[in-house]
């Protein structure tokens, strides 16, 4: 059954990681059959029989090849000199050699491809991302101005990059079926025309409008409304430990969502100005930080624990690999950037692999969240380095969407456990007298100090003042969760004491105490001493001893409890070793501590119970 559930977990995270790139590669590929439309072919679009009337063709995308001029500008300056070369669109002329010259980012340029066969009388428009990203163009069909966005020119300075198309009214194929698009492309430093040229029919602008319009605001809100639910309900829970982890986690969501295609589409629809690479900047940041966040979680949470010193660097690297995305923005080899981040996350997600083969209870969870975080990520450099035609529209929204929704299963799976190890405390503060004063203990106890006041009246005493404190500590109990570290080993010198005057052969307590500053469960290490004389029956060996060593290490604390008897097997004795198995459930609930068991026969048993100081 166990390995059963390792097998779907790493069909599902799988199927997350490779679905989003997956899909947009497919409709990348067959978007003509997808979207019934020509291809654009050495700067043709023939549309002989393909019926407009389809709502499939009502919105096409102009990409393929494009006659291109460089420095250019055809209709504006009436050049009708040859074309410098073809040009895929999107995509940039960075690189591009003409005449034995490369060209590099910084230019202007004219576009032109040739559309036949449209039926008479059809109206259309360009769509608002003809162009794309933060541009200054103008489009015209048969040398009639029907778009543009900002203000266009061969200067730098005085080029105004627009952030939506703006057309007055819808152009009317003439007889002939015959349409030539040009679009004029101020001069710029992104070196091109980096989004889909596209052409829609009057039938489909509104609904298209709409879409744009709404969808993204839509989900902007469901994520807005859902973390701020999820603010609400963390804070009504004090004592949930992890409550600002998975709160950072919705938070930076939000954030990456706001910086995100989706935003840009939406901002530009209201008319309002953005700065296109001013958010791509933001929204790879935002990406760094979210992996960071959730790479540090799984980190605490002890999922990848044997990954301490890589984590250490990882917010270096981070750092560094967004300083290289800056400076390589732009450029057509950004992917890289993107590329170093995936390998350098790559240890977390094979962490969790092995957490999921190993069945660590929340690696499978986290395995399927990293690999959904991944998948938006491979999306977004697809789309940055024109891998796919189509933008991450859309995309970031869906993401989004399953990510908040993965959050929100695991923080309310957590909170379960909490409310779970809240009643299972309550029921075990119920039964604390019945499992820690046993009848047997409270007689044989008795009965050895009355026979310590037959030989010594002072020892008797003392014994009885020891029994009385051990007594008012056990029933104290009931009213704390907690106490400092010192009361517990004062209850335990207390319970050594009492058990060496009943013995045939005391042993030794033996207390390496470097620090004490910490609260532990109440009654949580006198199991652990009965452990040593139930199981590894150190009172009868010579010299036998208990050790109890407190220390701290970094932000780590560090309780070991060992002794020198004759050791046990563990597997037989921890299925019936109730005190030994409440003591793991209680430490993991209340301070969120790993307790690891060692033993070996003839040699002894160490007992570390390792949790993060609470500050």
């Amino acid at each position: 059954m166990k390995r059963l559930k390792v097998i779907v977990v790493f069909i599902v995270s799988f199927f997350c990681l490779c679905l989003g790139f997956s899909i947009a590669l497919w409709i990348s590929v067959f978007n003509h059959e997808l979207y019934y439309y020509p291809a654009n072919v050495y700067g043709c679009i023939d549309f002989a029989g393909y019926d407009l009337n389809q709502k499939r063709s009502h919105s096409m995308n102009m990409t393929g090849e494009w006659e291109f001029y460089y420095n250019r500008w055809i209709i504006t300056d009436h050049d009708e000199g040859p074309m410098d070369a073809y040009i895929q669109i999107p995509g940039k002329w960075t690189g591009l050699k003409i005449n034995d010259t490369t060209l590099g980012k910084k230019g202007y340029a004219s576009y032109k491809t040739t559309l036949i066969h449209i039926p008479k009388g059809t109206r259309l428009c360009p769509t608002y991302q003809s162009g794309g990203g933060d541009s200054a163009y103008r489009v015209y069909y048969n040398k009639t101005l029907v778009g543009y966005t900002g203000t266009a020119s061969k200067e730098i300075k005085e080029t105004k990059n627009g952030f939506k198309m703006d057309f007055d009214s819808y152009y009317e194929v003439p007889d002939d079926g015959v349409v030539e698009v040009v679009i004029e492309v101020g001069m710029n430093h992104h070196g091109g025309i980096t989004q889909m040229p596209g052409v829609i029919t009057d039938g489909y602008s509104g609904y298209y409008q709409t879409f744009v319009s709404f969808f993204p605001s839509f989900v902007l809100g469901l994520i807005f409304f859902s973390a701020l639910i999820g603010v609400c309900i963390n804070y009504s829970y004090r004592t949930l430990s992890d409550r600002l982890s998975i709160f950072s986690m919705m938070f930076l969501l939000l954030i990456h969502y706001l910086f995100s295609i989706d935003m840009i589409n939406l901002f530009r629809n209201l008319n309002i100005r953005t700065n296109f690479y001013l958010f791509q900047c933001l929204s790879f940041i935002s990406y760094i930080l979210l992996l960071r966040q959730l790479a540090g979680y799984v980190f605490r949470i002890k999922e990848v624990e044997h990954l301490k010193r890589y984590h250490k660097l990882y917010s270096f690297i981070g750092i560094s690999i967004f300083i290289l995305d800056v400076a390589l923005i732009g450029t057509n080899v950004q992917w890289i950037s993107w590329i170093l981040l995936f390998l350098f996350t790559l240890p977390y997600y094979i962490g969790l692999a092995v957490g999921v083969i190993h069945h660590r209870k929340q690696s499978p969870y986290f395995f399927i969240l990293f690999s959904v975080i991944l998948d938006m990520g491979i999306v977004e450099m697809m789309d940055i380095s024109e891998m796919i035609i189509y933008s991450s529209y859309g995309y970031e929204a869906i993401f989004c969407t399953i990510l908040m929704s993965i959050v929100f299963f695991l923080y309310f799976s957590r909170i379960k456990d909490l409310n779970k190890g809240e009643v299972e405390h309550i029921l075990f503060k119920q039964e604390i007298l019945r499992g820690q004063i046993k009848p047997h203990f409270i007689f044989n106890s008795l009965n050895a100090i009355k026979n310590l006041y037959h030989k010594d009246v002072d020892a008797g005493d003392e014994a009885m003042i020891r029994f009385s404190k051990h007594l008012r500590t056990n029933v104290d109990a009931l009213d704390h969760d907690m106490i400092p570290f010192e009361d517990e080993l004062v209850n335990i010198i207390n319970y050594v004491e009492l058990e060496n005057v009943r013995l045939d052969k005391p042993f030794t307590l033996l207390l390496d105490i470097q620090y004490q500053d910490f609260l532990v469960p109440v009654l949580s290490l006198q199991p652990l001493v009965e452990n040593a004389i139930k199981y590894s029956r150190v009172n009868e060996k010579e010299d036998g001893y208990i050790q109890v060593i407190a220390y701290k290490k970094e932000d780590l604390i560090y309780i070991i409890v060992s002794d020198n008897g004759i050791g046990f097997e563990i597997e037989k004795i921890d299925p019936v070793s109730k005190g030994i198995s409440n003591l793991k459930e209680r430490f993991n609930l209340m301070l969120n501590a790993d307790v690891v068991i060692k033993s070996k026969l003839e040699e002894g048993t160490r007992i570390t119970i390792t949790f993060q100081e609470k500050i």
